[in-house]
């Protein structure tokens, strides 16, 4: 029973990960990340199938409803530490939203991070969910002042992001309460699931 439990988790996120893959490389970046489908590991006997917040399967992922100028009406970084390019999708009514970052081979930590095999820092992933919790608070909840970092939890990396991917960063408002917002936040390039955690923000 725990077999078939496991075989039918894997076809059902296989297939999610077909269908998302489709819709992000229909207009988006060609990605030559090494990405293992979630079946290849758990046929392996090593990995139980994480779950994304909701369902984007029937989502169009290509379709820009906020572009880089939209975000920078609202968010203040600019330059290197720009990590959001768009936002494909919003849902205020249920705290939800989903943005991009497009991961360039001319960004500032390609050469150092690493030589010969440049890969996303984990750290910047995190800063791309801040900066989509950080739209989404000023944007639909209707903060005014700068949103600084209150706090990352329950963060794990689970596959490696190179230039030339797009990483879309799903986002689901958890909590909100005396001038803090709590986030969860996932990564997903190609339809796998490459990073999540919980993000605090603090108006400053």
């Amino acid at each position: 029973m725990i077999g078939s439990r496991k075989i039918l988790q894997s076809a059902s996120f296989d297939l999610l990960s077909e269908a998302v893959l489709r819709k992000a490389t229909a207009g988006g970046l060609a990605c030559s990340a090494p990405l293992l489908k979630p079946s290849d590991l758990i046929h392996s006997g090593q990995y139980m199938p994480p779950q994304l917040l909701y369902d984007i399967s029937a989502l169009d992922l290509t379709q820009i409803v906020y572009d880089q100028e939209a975000i920078r009406a609202v968010n203040p970084q600019r330059g290197d530490m720009e990590h959001l390019n768009g936002i494909v999708y919003s849902h205020p009514a249920e705290g939800r939203i989903i943005g991009y970052k497009d991961v360039r081979p001319d960004e500032f930590w390609v050469p150092g991070h690493i030589p010969g095999r440049p890969l996303l820092p984990g750290v910047l992933m995190i800063e791309a969910g801040a900066q989509l919790a950080s739209f989404y608070t000023h944007m639909f909840i209707g903060w005014k002042g700068f949103i600084g970092f209150g706090g990352a939890e329950d963060i794990r990396f689970r596959q490696p992001v190179a230039p030339g991917c797009r990483l879309h960063i799903v986002g689901q408002k958890i909590w909100e309460r005396h001038r803090r917002m709590c986030c969860k936040v996932q990564g997903v390039v190609g339809g796998t699931l490459v990073f999540e955690a919980t993000i605090i923000g603090t108006e400053l």
